[in-house]
Order: C-alpha cells, then structure tokens, then sequence
C-alpha cells in the first residue's frame, strides 16, 4: 500500500535567499525559546523583536505561532522516518534482535533530543484529525509502522510470535508511546542523572520488545 501524500504544511518554503535568512533567524529564536521552556510564554512580537525582522516576515512564513514548532517536529518527524527505514532494512545482515535493539534506540534517543518540541503547548493543546501535527504523526505512525510489519514478515522465522500487522502495531506503540510518555509524564526521565535515565530506559525498552516477539534479546 503507497503512503498517502502529505498534507499542506502551515510552513511557507522561503523562496529567495534573503528569505531564508529570515526564516532562519525566526527559526533560530524560536529553538532557543522551546529549549528554555519558554516559547509557550513569548508572543510573535516578542520572537521577531529578537530576530530582527517585522510581524510581517513571520507571518508571510508560519500561518500562526504554532507553526514555527511545527517546522521543527516536522524535522524530526522526517528524519525519524528515513533512519528507521535504515535500520529496518530486512536484508540487513544482522539478528532481528540487533536491528530490534537498534530501532528501539533510535526512537528513544530522537524522542528524546525533541523533548522541548514535544513538551510544547503546541502539541499538547493540538487536538482533531484536521490538527497539523495530528496529521503528521498519523503519517509518521503509519510509516514506521510499514517499515516494522516488512521487517518482521521478512524476519518471521526469528520470532516465536506471528508477525502480523497488529503485531508491528503494538510494537510501535509501546517504544513510541512509551517514550513520548517519558518525555511528556516521566519527570523529564530524558534529564534523569540516576540509575533509571535514558540508557536504562532504552535497555529496559528493548527487553520488553523482544520478550514480546519472543526474540532473543541482543547481547
């Protein structure tokens, strides 16, 4: 089944040069602000005070404020796609449980670089199949999903479990819920300098994967 096209983006595409160093200055503001938890606190006029330029410029390229965290989840969302098709690959040489491991890893460790992004308001008030972020995880979760169900039907005989579609369903939803969970609930597990961070969460993570598909777990 083809991946459906991707909704319009309430991001404008800059398309001059002069432009893109504008969006790249609103843009670099705005990462500031979600890293220091406090963009949910700051007004446009706020942000395009700080980057130089007018309510205009931010307008003519975010539909709203909301917009401009969207860039950067739409980012991450982009990025977390082609690397766990990579590592998914199921002519990969390596056991399932390795490449299990590795997808498991990927997802906590890109989950948890965003965490400012997902602890936005943005997205928590985000809310409706018409919302854009709605929308772009629903793309990202049927995506990733596509890239567990090939690697498991290829890889059926390493696994004690049928490997049928709600099978790469539930897998998705336990590293990916329980990790965006961690981020938003955990209290910021992501910053934890205890025995129980993000290392430990990973490996945990993986175990729980891999008793599920009844797959050795790695090493």
């Amino acid at each position: 089944m083809k991946p459906k096209p991707r909704s319009k983006s309430p991001v404008n595409a800059p398309r001059q040069t002069r432009s893109t160093r504008t969006q790249e200055k609103i843009l670099a503001v705005v990462e500031k602000h979600l890293r220091a938890g406090t963009f949910d606190r700051v007004s446009v006029q706020d942000v395009v005070t700080e980057a130089g330029c007018s309510v205009g410029a931010f307008y003519g390229r975010f539909a709203n404020k909301a917009a401009a965290v969207y860039y950067f989840y739409d980012v991450r969302c982009t990025s977390l796609e082609k690397n766990v098709e990579a590592v998914l690959d199921p002519k990969r040489p390596e056991p399932l449980a390795d490449l299990l491991a590795e997808f498991t890893r990927t997802v906590v460790r890109r989950t948890f670089d965003y965490a400012a992004i997902i602890r936005s308001d943005a997205l928590r008030i985000a809310s409706g199949p018409a919302n854009p972020f709605t929308r772009r995880a629903r793309d990202l979760n049927a995506r990733l999903q596509r890239a567990l169900q090939r690697c498991l039907h290829a890889r059926s005989d390493e696994c004690s479990v049928t490997a049928s579609d709600e099978t790469a369903l539930f897998v998705l939803a336990l590293v990916g819920g329980l990790s965006r969970d961690a981020v938003v609930n955990g209290g910021r597990l992501v910053e934890s300098a205890g025995t129980f961070g993000a290392e430990r969460f990973t490996r945990e993570l993986t175990l729980a994967v891999t008793r599920y598909l009844g797959v050795r777990p790695p090493e």
